[in-house]
């Protein structure tokens, strides 16, 4: 997804060109809150009775370059370590 200069308060949804299953988003983008936070998002084209919406929703899905870290690497205990 391109960067784009955001302003807090508003945000962007572009058409999802990775959607494979029906399931999938049909649009993505991001949301800048007031505090300066982005928040990815997913939408969902949909008709209803009462006309055509876009369902919302956060978008917690991480990508292969997108992983939590950093990751704590630290021994629980030194002592298993042979080197000491």
């Amino acid at each position: 997804m391109a960067e784009s200069k955001q302003n807090p308060g508003r945000g962007v949804l572009y058409t999802n060109t990775f959607k494979v299953k029906p399931g999938h988003p049909d649009l993505r983008g991001e949301l800048m809150l007031l505090d300066g936070t982005v928040v990815k998002l997913s939408g969902w084209m949909k008709e209803t009775p009462r006309g055509n919406l876009v369902s919302l929703a956060v978008d917690t899905y991480k990508g292969k370059d997108e992983k939590d870290y950093p990751k704590d690497v630290t021994p629980k205990d030194d002592e298993d370590l042979p080197f000491n």
